[in-house]
Formats: C-alpha cells, sequence, structure tokens
C-alpha cells in the first residue's frame, strides 16, 4: 500500500489563495502518482481545475471558516485534528508554522512524521511585544516554534534558515519552491502590463502601488491587479485609485491559470510590500521571463544578484527603474532572459519533487 500524505492548509486550491496554498496544490498533484494524497481544508477554498478531484487526490473540506476568519482558530484545529486522526497520514506537509503544535502532537502520539515549510520571514523573527495581544501572540509564536523541533523544517531562503537558528536555536534546511515550466509561449502586451499578482492585504501596501502607479509617466504602459480582497480597508483603498487612474484596472481572484497567462503577457512584476516569505509569484514570474521590480524586498540577495529586475529602495527609483525598463529593449531582453535562466537551473518542480519524496522516505 502506498504511504497516506495529509496536507493541512487553511485555504486550498488555484483560485483566490496565496503563493503558500497554491505551492501545496502543486505539491499535491506532483505526489498524486506515487502516494495516497489527503488534503485538510476549510469549505472557503476554491477549486476550478477538476484535476484535483479526478486523478485520485482525496478532499476533506472542513465545515469550519478558513483561519483569516476565526478570531481564535479553535474551530479550525479541533475539526483538522479530528480528520487528521481518522485518517490517519504516516506523513503531514504543512506550509505555516501556525499549524506546527498540532502536527507536532499527531507526531508524537502516533509515532509518524511531517514536514513543515516555512513561508514567511516573520515567522522567523522575535514578536514585539506593546500590549496584552501582542504578548499572547509572542507566546503562541514560542509554543509553535518550539513544536517544529519534531518536524522536518525546511526554510525558503538562507536568511530564514539562519534567523531562525539566530533567534530561536532551531535548524532547519534550505529548499527553494519550484515551479513547472511553461508548456507554451505567451506574447508580451502592448501597451506593456505591468502585474501586481497578490492578494490584498495591509502587509502589501497598495496605498504604494497607487503612488507608483502615478509617478510613471514617461512611458506608455498599463497596471493590472490580480488578487483576492483579504484585509479590510485595502479593496476600498484600491478602488479610489480605480476612480482617479485611468490606466489601472483591477481583475479580483482569478484561477490560476489566468494568473500564469497574466505573468506571461507582463513586462514586469511589481512588489512593494513591507515584508514577504519567498512570493510564489517571483517564481512564476522569472520561470516565464518577466523580470521583477521590486521596492524592497529582494530574498537572498537574489534579484540583485542574479539580475533578476530592480530592487529600488523608494517608489521614486521604482518609478524610474519601470520607465528605463520600458525604454530599453536590450536591457529588457537581459534581464528576461536572466530570469528565465535563472528560474530554470534554481526553481525546477521536478527537482523539488525530488528532494520532496527523498524527505517523505527518510
Amino acid at each position: 500500500m502506498p504511504k497516506k500524505v495529509a496536507i493541512l492548509s487553511s485555504l486550498f486550491g488555484d483560485i483566490g489563495v496565496g503563493g503558500a496554498e497554491l505551492a501545496l496544490y502543486n505539491i499535491a498533484l506532483g505526489l498524486k502518482n506515487k502516494y495516497e494524497v489527503h488534503v485538510i481544508a476549510s469549505h472557503e477554498s476554491e477549486i476550478a481545475n477538476p484535476r484535483i478531484f479526478s486523478q485520485g487526490i482525496k478532499m476533506h473540506f472542513l465545515k469550519s471558516q478558513g483561519l483569516h476568519h476565526s478570531k481564535y482558530k479553535l474551530d479550525f484545529f479541533w475539526e483538522a485534528w479530528r480528520t487528521l486522526v481518522a485518517i490517519k497520514p504516516d506523513v503531514c506537509i504543512i506550509k505555516t508554522v501556525i499549524f506546527a503544535p498540532l502536527i507536532s502532537l499527531y507526531v508524537r502520539l502516533y509515532g509518524k512524521k511531517a514536514i513543515c515549510h516555512l513561508n514567511h520571514d516573520k515567522e522567523v523573527l522575535p514578536k514585539k511585544i506593546d500590549g496584552y495581544t501582542t504578548l499572547l501572540k509572542a507566546i503562541f509564536q514560542r509554543i509553535s516554534l518550539h513544536s517544529l523541533k519534531r518536524l522536518i523544517l525546511i526554510a525558503q531562503t538562507d536568511y530564514q534558515r539562519d534567523q531562525l537558528e539566530k533567534n530561536f536555536g532551531i535548524k532547519s534546511m534550505v529548499l527553494r519552491d519550484g515551479h513547472v515550466a511553461p508548456q507554451y509561449e505567451v506574447k508580451k502586451a502592448s501597451p506593456p502590463l505591468i502585474l501586481w499578482l497578490a492578494n490584498l492585504r495591509r502587509e502589501k501596501r497598495v496605498d504604494l502601488l497607487l503612488e507608483l502607479v502615478k509617478k510613471v509617466k514617461k512611458v506608455d504602459c498599463r497596471f493590472v491587479v490580480a488578487g483576492k480582497s483579504m484585509d479590510a480597508g485595502c479593496l476600498e483603498t484600491l478602488e479610489q485609485g480605480l476612480q482617479e487612474l485611468p490606466n489601472l484596472s483591477y481583475l479580483g481572484a482569478v484561477p490560476h491559470d489566468q494568473a500564469l497567462e497574466l505573468v506571461g503577457k507582463a513586462t514586469a512584476l511589481i512588489n512593494v510590500s513591507d515584508n514577504e516569505g519567498f512570493p510564489l509569484a517571483f517564481i512564476e514570474a522569472w520561470t516565464w521571463g518577466t523580470p521583477t521590480v521590486a521596492l524592497n524586498f529582494d530574498p537572498d540577495d537574489l534579484i540583485t544578484r542574479y539580475q533578476l529586475g530592480f530592487r529600488s529602495g523608494t517608489v521614486e527609483n521604482m518609478a524610474r527603474d519601470l520607465e528605463g525598463l520600458l525604454a530599453d529593449e536590450k536591457l529588457y531582453r537581459r534581464l528576461s532572459e536572466n530570469a528565465k535562466n535563472y528560474a530554470q537551473r534554481c526553481h525546477s518542480h521536478e527537482r523539488y519533487l525530488q528532494e520532496l519524496d527523498r524527505l517523505i522516505g527518510v
């Protein structure tokens, strides 16, 4: 009998999810031919691709809402635990530290194995305590991180690995996410399309996006935003900008296939976030030869080191970098080719699955 692998995620699918959930979706599809794959997720998950159902993946939709709608999350954890015990998987896979205590308890009680992928830089940095709420978050962080010691722990970047060991004395290995190489070509849009591909959260800084759009004046281009509204106020801020900026449009949550087509058509992917982990959108963009122009975030200095785009530092510089990229065809071709070559070398989905398969079998 093949081993049972259970993937636990608040949301799951290929519509209206973040990079972590989409990565788990691709992992499920990648493992289904060798293992009995189960997925535990909230009923809010949206899945457009029938492959997930027609090719043997067993879905367990919980009655409770996803974690982003639950203040204390106890209903989700309790129902997830009951489902986990009923399935009794040989290996559990998670991509957020918040599930570590639950999975660690399962591993301890049933003698099984679990793999945890870190998902964000903030998971490896100590919480700042400035009140009762942040104190509770800091305590839960310590509990979650202590639970990781029973799990096989994967960091997205060297920075995450180093900070986790420095701040909490926990060791991990680095395994960068993979992405399936494009099976077809997409012609770049004309006029140039500048893409924001991320769910609308406060830390993604929609306000800075609008500031950037206003400052790009020397080239003819259009800005497209694709992503689900997640945090209060973000959509309202964007809608105000849509009224004022005729070259800005919003598509909402889009299926993954459509998102990839947008990435292929885009001249550049932009990022103005306060903090990140290792955005799957970066990897997707590089795979399709689309340079990344980021305000501050550059995981392990990869954008700078391999010339995959720009880390601009200020919104003013970001506008100038975009204008220069769109005006200089030779520069664009060089950065596009750099991105594609780097993705092929370092983010092969096949190589990623081979390493994950090795960890499952260890």
